[in-house]
């Protein structure tokens, strides 16, 4: 298995033009928030269940939890975040190769909600 390449975690981790096209669409940027706070909310637990699932040996979990993870990421800006997802999903990375990319984006995406 993989982890992060240096050129995973180098650079902004967020595309925020993403995220401001999002509220522009949605008709309001505290649209575009609320839905990056219900990521957020729920990314430990993403996390969690990511990791849990690989110890386990819970092939199919990990899969169905690692795409969540990419879909939503890509959604939210995030592409590095989504590829290191997706190695996950498709069998190419491990689940602890994840944490450092998703921590480096979660305080990306943090700075974009001005906390």
């Amino acid at each position: 298995m993989t982890t992060p390449s240096s050129s995973d975690t180098a650079g902004p981790l967020v595309d925020t033009a993403v995220l401001d096209d999002l509220g522009a669409q949605l008709g309001a940027r505290e649209e575009a928030e609320e839905i990056l706070e219900m990521l957020l909310d729920s990314l430990d637990d993403r996390l969690s269940q990511l990791v849990a699932a690989e110890r386990d040996g819970d092939a199919e979990a990990l899969r169905r939890v690692a795409h969540s993870l990419r879909s939503t990421s890509n959604q939210m800006g995030s592409l590095v975040l989504a590829e290191a997802a997706g190695r996950v999903e498709h069998g190419e990375a491990d689940a602890a190769s994840v944490l450092p990319v998703a921590r480096a984006a979660e305080a990306e995406w943090h700075a974009w909600l001005g906390r």
